[in-house]
């Protein structure tokens, strides 16, 4: 939940990129394990969901709704999003999704976009790790 602007603050995206990169930074913020390349791979998995179709969407959106329903605080977030996010994948056009899908795929999602200098910051925690020192966080 915490992956998703949207799930968590009611965060409203205006673009799919926008929303792509807000949960770029989010999974660079909060798991145990912030990595660019599993970030990168969960990209991919939404890309692959969306090119298999408009079935394979809502089946993913059934599994997560299905899992916040059991939840005390998280099933009031399934009935605000996901249920009308089930119903709207259901309206779907071929084309539509085909549509989506190609755009995620020429959609690139770079460090850059993060809006965040993660060059310099794996950089110097590189550096840090190599000398066995602590990072020094105010040469960000």
């Amino acid at each position: 939940m915490k992956l998703s602007p949207s799930l968590s603050w009611l965060d409203r995206c205006h673009s799919p990129q926008e929303a792509l990169v807000g949960c770029v930074r989010r999974s660079l913020v909060y798991p145990l394990y912030r990595n660019w390349s599993i970030t990168q791979r969960v990209v991919q998995d939404v890309r692959e969901i969306f090119s298999l179709g408009k079935r394979a969407v809502l089946q993913v959106l059934l599994r997560v709704r299905s899992l916040f329903e059991y939840s005390e605080m998280h099933h009031y977030l399934a009935r605000l999003y996901l249920d009308d996010y089930c119903v709207w994948a259901q309206t779907l056009r071929k084309g539509q999704v085909r549509s989506l899908s190609q755009y995620l795929e020429g959609t690139v999602i770079t460090r850059e976009l993060t809006g965040w200098n993660l060059s310099k910051v794996e950089d110097l925690a590189s550096h840090a790790f190599e000398e066995g020192e602590e990072l020094d966080w105010s040469q960000l």
